[in-house]
């Protein structure tokens, strides 16, 4: 994304296994930009929910978390691959 970031959150999530807990960065960013006719429809707007997107990713304060953001990275660039590679994985 371009844009900076209008808001950003870190969360901490609980291993359920009993490792450590871990770190996640969750930036929001604002969504479809205000048109004219848009702003001239304010008062309808106001009963929409806001527009947005969301990143979330692991932070980068471990060697484990940047080996985790290489795999997402490379799961939504090849999903093809990731998915037969995970059937391949379940099958052992």
């Amino acid at each position: 994304m371009t844009q900076e970031p209008f808001d950003r959150h870190d969360w901490y999530v609980e291993d359920t296994n009993g490792g450590d807990p871990r770190r996640y960065v969750i930036d929001f960013y604002e969504g479809e930009e205000k048109k004219a006719v848009e702003l001239q429809k304010q008062a309808q707007q106001m009963m929409k929910p806001p527009s947005m997107y969301i990143d979330v990713r692991p932070a980068l304060d471990t060697p484990g978390a940047a080996v985790d953001r290489m795999v997402m990275a490379a799961r939504e660039a090849l999903p093809g691959l990731t998915a037969a590679f995970d059937s391949f994985k379940k099958s052992e």
